[in-house]
């Protein structure tokens, strides 16, 4: 009886650590000084995750911190996903956070803006791209790309 006490109470502290470590993430307090100098925006996290269930079942899910310092520095929040044919999206998720780590803003799928990923000189293409179109209204902000989910087709 004991012990399963003692093993519900580890997993929970261990479930709990583990939140709090994605958490400090997103406050820009945390972030050593020598990486501040001159910067635009941090990478925080970037995490991708490829799993293959079958020759024609892959998935890749892509979790990405950045915390932007100034307006130069949004490009970089990585809030881009191309697809087509063959690799399409099937979750896109991204947050918005104050620097303090206050969530300001959450964008689902139908939030990001989609056009063709290439120009108009070519006759046909099914590549197609995904991206938020954000501009916070302070800055320093982190900004997490949540999930994305991308499947491979055959």
């Amino acid at each position: 009886m004991l012990s399963k006490q003692l093993l519900n109470l580890s997993l929970f502290l261990l479930t709990l650590s583990g939140f709090s470590q994605t958490e400090i993430l997103f406050h820009s307090s945390t972030i050593p000084h020598d990486l501040l100098s001159n910067a635009n925006a941090v990478i925080r996290l970037d995490k991708t995750i490829t799993t293959i269930a079958d020759y024609d079942d892959v998935s890749i899910q892509i979790k990405r911190i950045v915390t932007v310092f100034n307006e130069n520095g949004i490009t970089k929040a990585g809030t881009v996903v191309y697809y087509d044919s063959h690799k399409g999206i099937k979750q896109l998720e991204a947050k918005a956070y104050n620097s303090s780590g206050e969530e300001i803003k959450k964008f689902r799928k139908n939030d990001f803006e989609d056009e063709s990923a290439v120009d108009g000189g070519t006759l046909y293409s099914d590549s197609r791209v995904k991206y938020l179109r954000y501009t916070p209204t302070s800055y320093p902000c982190a900004v997490l790309l949540l999930k994305m989910q991308i499947r491979l087709k055959k």
